[in-house]
């Protein structure tokens, strides 16, 4: 059995064990269509709750429990390689695992976002180059992510290295013929800075692509930064009609007040007096009157 705090073997052989099984699936009751077999709705669960007496001659002894559980999958070729995310169990002992991103640069304008391009191709082919160049097991590559940049064109590459395979029996608990995940990532670096990293695709009309790793792209997944956002900036400016009137008023004002100080000005350039100010204002609108007036009639004398 495997300490699970430490994954060291413990020494117990559980050979006395009581265990409770169940399984589980999502449509237990589901009947088959038509004339097809019954299949299972996978996944499917198995739970194993066991019970270990360490003293079978004391029965009153604490009794250990566990809890097991296996998900069964079934065979799908077109299953996404994230399906399968073993980092949660990294994450959770603790153990070592690099997340990194590193830029594609391809040599055929934004195919990409074509009808021709498998992406599913495209990502298994990224996922075999990483592990084939860094000479690490499949399983070590996880949560593989590929997104185009439709500003820059440049294809981003985001994926997990986990350290090193664990390994119970091992001394140092893991499989020590292997490289650390920092290793990996030294490998990976150098080849993608020497310029090796590149690989063709062959697209649905039997055409290629040619992808390569531009030298000095690869970094942590924190020092990302995308470039959707870039580009020429468009300013917009819109006014609403309270601040229009003010500007006017405000406009006008400031005219009037620069026209009275270069009349002024130039007045005293001239030695003129200035204009004496009314000592009282009236409105003249009163004595203005709008109606025409006749006009005078002739007289003669007799």
């Amino acid at each position: 059995m495997i300490e699970s705090d430490t994954g060291a073997p413990t020494g117990d052989t559980w050979q006395k064990t009581n265990i409770e099984y169940a399984w589980a699936n999502r449509a237990p009751n589901a009947r088959p269509s038509g004339n097809a077999s019954q299949r299972l709705d996978y996944p499917v669960s198995l739970y194993l709750k066991m019970y270990r007496n360490p003293d079978p001659n004391n029965p009153s002894a604490a009794v250990r429990i566990d809890d097991v559980e296996y998900e069964f999958y079934e065979m799908a070729h077109d299953a996404n390689l994230n399906r399968f995310d073993t980092s949660t169990c990294y994450r959770a002992l603790s153990y070592e695992y690099l997340h990194l991103a590193f830029t594609l640069k391809l040599n055929r304008g934004d195919i990409i976002d074509g009808n021709h391009l498998n992406r599913r191709r495209l990502d298994n082919d990224v996922h075999y180059n990483l592990i084939n160049r860094m000479q690490i097991r499949y399983a070590r590559v996880t949560n593989l992510e590929i997104d185009h940049e439709s500003v820059s064109n440049d294809v981003m590459v985001f994926f997990t290295i986990l350290g090193r395979t664990p390994n119970p029996e091992a001394e140092s608990g893991f499989t020590d013929d292997e490289p650390t995940a920092a290793q990996a990532r030294d490998i990976i670096q150098q080849v993608i800075d020497d310029g090796q990293f590149e690989f063709n695709l062959r697209l649905d009309d039997d055409s290629e692509v040619q992808f390569r790793a531009q030298p000095g792209s690869l970094k942590t997944s924190k020092q990302y930064m995308s470039t959707h956002a870039s580009g020429k900036p468009v300013v917009i400016e819109s006014y609403t009609t309270t601040s229009q009137v003010i500007a006017i008023v405000v406009g006008a004002l400031a005219g009037l007040i620069v026209g009275i100080a270069i009349a002024a000005i130039i007045r005293i350039v001239q030695k003129k007096p200035m204009p004496s100010l009314p000592s009282s204002i009236s409105n003249p609108l009163p004595t203005i009157n709008f109606h025409a007036k006749k006009p005078a009639e002739t007289t003669s004398d007799a």
